[in-house]
């Protein structure tokens, strides 16, 4: 699986390329579609490894916090080196439309966990 991501952000970039020697514009927008792809499975597989790394010492509950957490921070690094990759390229559009994409990943990302404090707080309550 990751092996298929990688050659598909590499495949990305060389499409890129290719798209800017036949005059296409657009080949700063595929280019950075092909680095979020690769940090994106980067940081997917650093947070994995520090969770094994730390699975001796940490709780099972305290292992997906830490690994979400590190996944959070991983994400928005990613998009936002990218969102200023296509900032200094003088691309500012899409430089707000990763940096919205961005906010709404880690969003979905957190929601489970807002939502199981949510319900944890009310059953405290009850």
């Amino acid at each position: 699986m990751i092996l298929k991501i990688c050659g598909g952000a590499i495949l990305l970039s060389v499409l890129g390329l290719l798209l800017s020697e036949l005059g296409f514009r657009g080949k700063k927008a595929v280019t950075t579609l092909s680095v979020i792809i690769f940090l994106l499975i980067f940081v997917d597989l650093l947070a994995d490894a520090i969770s094994k790394i730390t699975a001796i010492s940490i709780p099972e509950k305290g292992r997906e916090s830490l690994t979400l957490a590190l996944k959070v921070v991983g994400v928005g690094h990613a998009f936002n080196l990218s969102a200023d990759a296509c900032s200094e390229l003088s691309e500012g559009g899409i430089s707000s439309a990763l940096i919205l994409v961005g906010r709404l990943e880690i969003l979905i990302m957190i929601l489970p966990t807002v939502i199981d404090l949510i319900s944890y707080s009310a059953s405290i309550f009850n």
